[in-house]
Parts: C-alpha cells; structure tokens; sequence
C-alpha cells in the first residue's frame, strides 16, 4: 500500500513539473530585420519587416514595437500566441538623410514573463543615399596671423566642399566658445564645388574655440552630418592695455536712496600695461543705457572715474551696470573685467503720496507786430496776433517725474512742450509762453497729455477758453 501511494506521488509531481516546463513563456526573431528597398535613398518610403516565433508556453495581448532612432512608428499587439507559431510585424518610414537605427522590440513591458529577454530586441543600422554631401576641407584652415596676440583682429578661413549636390540656401555660422557670432546663406553650391568662407574675431585673453558650422539645423539633406563641423582651440599671446573696474571705488548717492530722488553711480577705473585711446564707457540702468562717454587718451597706471545720474522715479528693484568698451575696440587683455553690476531698491512712496499738476497763471496779450504788447487790451478778436503765457504747477505733496504740456485749437496741436520741466517739487511751477493767430473756437493747455505722471487728480490738469471774447483781463489766470 506504501508503495503504491509513493507511485501516484511520484506521478503526480513529474504532471506538475511538466505542466510548469510547457507554460514558461519565451519567444525569438527568427531571422534579422528585413529592409525594402536594401539600398533606400532620401525620400524613399522603406518597409521594415521582421518574423519572430514562440519557443514555447503561450500568451496573449502579447505587444510587439518598432521604430527608428528611437522614436516608435509600430505597435501590434497579438490577442493571443502559441508554442510553434510564427508571426510577422512591419512598418513603413520616409527616409531622411544620415545614419539611422531601425529596431523591433517583442514584449517591451515584459508583461508576458519570459524566461529570457536577451533574444528580445533587434536592430538595422543604414545610412540612405542619394542625398547630398558637404564636409570641411580640414588641410584648407588657415588662421591670419597663426599666433594672434590678445586685442587683435583675427581672420579664420576654410574651405567646404559638395560632393552631391546641387545645395541651395546653405547656411553656414560661425561660434566662438559656443556662441554663434555671424550667420551666412549661399543660394546655391554645386556638386563638386569648393567654397572658401572666412570670419573675422578680435581675441582677448584665454583659450577659445572657434567653430564653424554648415547646414546647423539639417534643412540639407546631407548622407553624413558628423563632418558638418569644424572647431579649432588657441590661446592668444598676451598684449595690449588691461582696463578694469576698481570695484571698492563704487558710490551710490545718496546712499538709500528715495522716491524722486537723483541719484549719482560713480567708479573708478584704471589703465595698465599699455596706453589706450578712444576709449568709450557706457551706464546703464535695467538694460537701459543713461549715459556713455569717450576718453581720448589713457597712459598706463591712469585711474579716472566714470558717473552718470538717474532720476529715481521707478519703485522696486533696479540694476545698475557700468561697460568698458562694449564694442570691444581698445585690444583689452580681458574683457571679463570691463563690466560692473549693482542692484539698488526704491521704496515706494508713502500711502496718500502723489504730485498733482494744474494749468495757471495764463495771461493773454495782444501782440502788435511793430508795437510789441498793447497795454490795455481787453478784447480779443479773430486774426489777433497773442502771445500766452502759462505756468504748470505741482499742487501735490509729491515730487513729480518730467512734465509734458500740449497747447491744443480744437483737436489740433499747435504747441508742444514735451520736457517743460525735468522734475515739478510740491508747490514748485515753470512758466513758458506761447504765440498764436486768433481763430474763434476752443483752445485748451493741457498738463501731463498722456497721463505719464500717476497724480492725485487726473481731473484738474486742463485751461479751456475760446479767446473770442471781450473780457479778458491782462494778468489774471482765466483757467481757475
């Protein structure tokens, strides 16, 4: 009975371990990616296609990819797949020019639990013809002079040459140290023509790269863009002046400064080595230039301040930035040097602050021409020659930002003052005046006409008069 019992045991574990050995999952290609045409060219639609098998076990919703470059272009997925079948998977592709990588991946997710994923993952490298060719003739690099000295002009020059062409609308750019610095286009290059293209650069101190680059964003359909490129380091010889910032000399005054206040950027900078001449200097504020100014001539171990003035009318945060020879002229050692950055805050202006401007003070004179002013005049008619005299006023408790005014007869400008006053402090007023030939209709002077100046009252900043009347009276303000 004992051994009977062992005898079914025995049979029983050999079905499980059968059962178990048939139901593993795992599947193959069965030969290697299939490609139509063979030799494609650019513009060609090609079909890949590939056949893989189960070794055994089964599966189902069993996926299958492929792709090019990585990018995928296929997805079938497989309701169900048995020990002993074959199935096939393909895709169509345009194809572009340079060297490309088709691929054919089976259960990507590995969702199926194969007992081997190694076999899993296929791939074709090929590169289509019938595009065009470009390369750099690398023995045709000349650099003029070879051994530049830091402040001279450099001249880089290389021939490119087509193989396959024609070529049209080639672009072709020039970096140094990675940053693009001219950008050409030739129309049209043949095949087999050989191109010379050259690029002037002034050194400064340091090892640079210079590159040049065609066809940078493949518009071409070049077979090969590996050869698309051609770079060349050096170190240019030390020489010239070095101009640079004496940073501890910088001043900012007043040195918090307020709302409307002028405020005064002042550093020091210096000359050695060498003299330097036409030297220019640049200020600015955000980006914005406020002031420059050129120096005629610096001896070596010369130090000279550089200032500029801003008017402070701009709450928030703000960066000041003064440059040494921006265009980069003078043959400087180090152009790294020649800049200095600040950053400055103005507070706003207390609650309940604000500058409010008015019209007032207008007087209307009868003009004579051999006469001058008639004294006495109180009645203004059509064709009168007068002369107006106004004031703008800052009536507020805030100083205000430059003042504009427009004299208006109906809806045309016939006076502007577009800077009456740089600054207006409360209670402080400009006069100006203004001459006419009387028409019969509605005249206005108007204060801040585009409304730059954030005021109290934007309501009162008008004098309106039709001046065809016969009281007006010399010297009193008709506007108020």
């Amino acid at each position: 009975m004992y051994k009977f019992k062992t005898t079914i045991l025995s049979i029983l574990c050999i079905m499980v371990l059968t059962a178990l050995t048939v139901s593993a999952m795992d599947a193959k290609f069965v030969s290697s990616i299939n490609m139509t045409p063979s030799s494609p060219n650019v513009g060609d639609t090609v079909t890949f296609d590939i056949g893989f098998t189960v070794l055994n076990g089964s599966a189902t919703s069993y996926k299958v990819v492929g792709g090019v470059d990585g990018v995928q272009l296929k997805q079938r997925v497989f309701a169900t797949i048995n020990q002993g079948e074959t199935k096939y998977v393909n895709f169509t592709w345009v194809a572009t020019a340079g060297p490309h990588t088709a691929y054919f991946t089976l259960d990507p997710d590995h969702t199926a639990g194969e007992t081997d994923y190694t076999n899993n993952h296929e791939t074709k490298l090929f590169t289509p013809g019938g595009g065009t060719s470009l390369y750099f003739d690398t023995a045709s690099f000349q650099m003029t002079p070879p051994s530049p000295t830091t402040g001279q002009q450099t001249n880089f020059k290389i021939d490119f040459k087509v193989d396959k062409g024609p070529v049209t609308n080639l672009k072709v750019s020039f970096l140094v140290d990675g940053v693009v610095r001219s950008n050409g286009t030739y129309p049209s290059v043949n095949a087999g023509q050989t191109v010379s293209i050259s690029f002037n650069w002034t050194t400064y101190i340091g090892t640079h790269t210079i590159s040049f680059v065609l066809d940078p964003d493949h518009t071409t359909n070049d077979e090969n863009f590996a050869d698309n490129t051609f770079s060349h380091t050096f170190t240019p010889t030390l020489a010239g002046p070095s101009i640079l910032w004496y940073e501890p000399s910088y001043s900012l005054n007043p040195a918090s400064p307020q709302y409307g206040d002028k405020i005064l950027f002042r550093t020091d900078f210096r000359v050695i080595y060498e003299p330097v001449d036409n030297l220019k200097i640049v200020g600015y504020i955000d980006n914005v230039q406020i002031k420059d100014k050129v120096y005629s001539h610096f001896e070596p171990g010369s130090t000279t301040g550089f200032a500029f003035e801003w008017e402070a009318f701009s709450p928030g945060t703000h960066t000041m930035k003064m440059e040494i020879d921006p265009a980069h002229t003078s043959g400087d050692r180090s152009f790294a040097d020649n800049i200095i950055e600040r950053t400055f805050t103005i507070p706003a202006p207390s609650a309940g602050s604000a500058p409010n401007l008015i019209i007032t003070n207008v007087k209307v004179e009868k003009v004579q021409t051999t006469r001058g002013i008639i004294k006495g005049v109180t009645t203004i008619n059509a064709g009168d020659n007068v002369k107006i005299t106004f004031s703008v006023k800052n009536i507020g408790n805030l100083i205000s930002p430059q003042v504009a005014v427009k004299i208006y007869r109906g809806a045309n400008v016939i006076g502007n003052y577009p800077g009456i006053a740089a600054t207006l402090a409360p209670g402080e007023k400009k006069t100006a005046t203004f001459n006419t030939v009387v028409q019969c209709t509605h005249y206005k002077i108007v204060a801040d006409p585009l409304n730059t100046v954030p005021e109290s009252n934007e309501t009162d900043n008008e004098w309106h008069s039709n001046l065809c009347k016969s009281t007006i009276e010399i010297g009193k303000d008709t506007g108020l």
